[in-house]
């Protein structure tokens, strides 16, 4: 039996409405007035929306097999590890899941090419490429044109969101483009998503990292840190590395000093048109382009 708790945040109202229909309509007064006292001594009233936070948000039950099972321990192990489990159980035990499948590899090709032109027309070169897009020219292409807006709102991808978030309302609130040339040095450093963006409740935010080409280990493919989402959120330091495409990196002692050769650190490699999910508070990391090819 284990017990995977972390920090969660909720919306005063959003509570409220989940609670209304297990107490009287003076119950959940009393409940409210109480709750707003006790933000307002806590100096969180200035007239924005109040969150709640809570320490168990997640229990896991998992079950292993006793020790003293003898010869046919391993064997009974082995059988266990082929039930297969929904994969937003999996994403919510591990803090990622892979591979969905949005785009055919020539409908991923169609959409690289696109960036490329989108890569020419800002860099004013028509030799540019996806991976000498740099700051604001990486950002919300979605708002832009029609083909990034297609992909973000793709119906492979919006069913798996709301899948994976529990809800049918979802948001589309930012879009990226992170691409390493051949050989290139660049890096993500271990990070969390969640440290960039002032979004309450993070806990209900989902990464779509959508491959265009191959993303293999090699190539400066992702890492993920198995289970880090259920420790909240780490502390992070700005690093000033210029091939560190994230500009910041988790704190050491934290438990991922050397992250790398962590047993919890699984490499999940792409094919083109593929896309991996992950939560908001996963750690996760990738290494520099030793090959070739694009990515």
């Amino acid at each position: 039996l284990r017990v995977a708790t972390y920090h969660c945040e909720i919306s005063l109202q959003k509570w409220l409405s989940l609670v209304a229909d297990l107490c009287s309509q003076e119950e959940l007064q009393s409940f409210r007035e109480e709750m707003i006292t006790q933000l307002e001594a806590d100096g969180a009233s200035d007239g924005t929306e109040q969150y709640l936070h809570f320490e168990d948000r997640l229990l896991l039950l998992i079950a292993q097999l006793p020790t003293d099972w003898g010869c046919c321990r391993r064997a009974k192990r082995l059988q266990l590890s082929k039930i297969p489990m929904p994969w937003p159980m999996r994403l919510a035990l591990d803090g990622f899941w892979a591979p969905l499948v949005p785009l055919t590899p020539q409908q991923a090709a169609e959409a690289l090419a696109q960036l490329d032109r989108h890569a020419q027309r800002v860099r004013r070169s028509d030799a540019a490429r996806a991976e000498e897009l740099v700051g604001e020219e990486r950002f919300k292409l979605h708002l832009l044109y029609p083909w990034a807006a297609q992909l973000v709102r793709h119906p492979v991808i919006l069913e798996a969101v709301r899948q994976a978030l529990g809800t049918p309302n979802v948001l589309v609130w930012f879009s990226e483009v992170n691409a390493k040339g051949p050989r290139s040095p660049c890096h993500a450093a271990p990070h969390q998503d969640g440290i960039f963006a002032s979004l309450a409740p993070n806990d209900a935010v989902i990464t779509v990292w959508l491959a265009l080409t191959e993303a293999l280990a090699e190539m400066g493919g992702l890492y993920f840190q198995r289970g880090s989402h259920l420790s909240g959120a780490l502390p992070h330091h700005v690093d000033p590395e210029p091939e560190n495409l994230i500009g910041f990196r988790v704190d050491h002692g934290d438990g991922v000093d050397h992250v790398d050769h962590d047993t919890d650190a699984v490499p999940v490699e792409l094919k083109a048109g593929e896309a991996s999910l992950h939560s908001f508070r996963t750690l996760h990391w990738s290494g520099p382009n030793l090959t070739a090819l694009r990515r």
